[in-house]
């Protein structure tokens, strides 16, 4: 199956498929001639999209999942995220030779990214296999890091708590010693 465009909205995603006479377009989140897995210059082996190198959009704006409270139970606000940040070990890499062999639309260049196998370690329901194999017949296991965002969010209210309590407590500490100051003078 081969995609020739795909365009995105607010709330929709469409592809333009050649294969067929004439060109179909459909939406990815509705059963239609595409239900199932669709790669953009890969075999689709996990995700319902997946795409080879770089993806974009045409405006600016964010990619949107539904967030509403009316849908959320048993809400707990995160706490520690300082520590379980300080467990992610933050990488800058070069894929294989091998690897950039069999997908050529990568660049031989240094990407930023997490290990997978670590990342299992903080974030266990955040790693998954690809469905890609690597030569030895095991699967190559892709990440989430989305819970970085979420978590360094946290990390910098925790930060932002610690900060305004340090500050109280200067500002009572200087305080103390202009009085004590003040009667120490003659």
């Amino acid at each position: 199956m081969q995609i020739v465009s795909i365009a995105a909205g607010d709330s929709h995603v469409l592809a333009l498929h050649s294969d067929l006479v004439p060109a179909q377009v459909a939406r990815l989140d509705q059963p239609n001639t595409f239900t199932g897995k669709i790669g953009i210059r890969r075999s689709a082996a996990t995700n319902s999209l997946e795409v080879e190198g770089n993806a974009s959009k045409s405006s600016a704006g964010s990619w949107l999942s539904n967030s509403d409270r009316r849908i959320k139970t048993d809400i707990q606000p995160l706490s520690g995220a300082l520590e379980r940040l300080d467990q992610v070990r933050l990488v800058d890499f070069r894929y294989t030779g091998s690897y950039l062999a069999s997908h050529p639309g990568l660049q031989d260049r240094r990407y930023l990214n997490v290990i997978a196998q670590e990342f299992a370690k903080v974030f266990p329901d955040h790693v998954q296999g690809s469905g890609e194999l690597l030569p030895d017949g095991s699967e190559i296991l892709q990440v989430d890091t989305y819970p970085l965002t979420i978590y360094s969010a946290a990390a910098i209210q925790e930060l932002h708590r610690e900060n305004k309590a340090l500050k109280e407590k200067l500002a009572d500490q200087e305080a103390r010693l202009r009085r004590l100051e003040d009667s120490l003078k003659p």
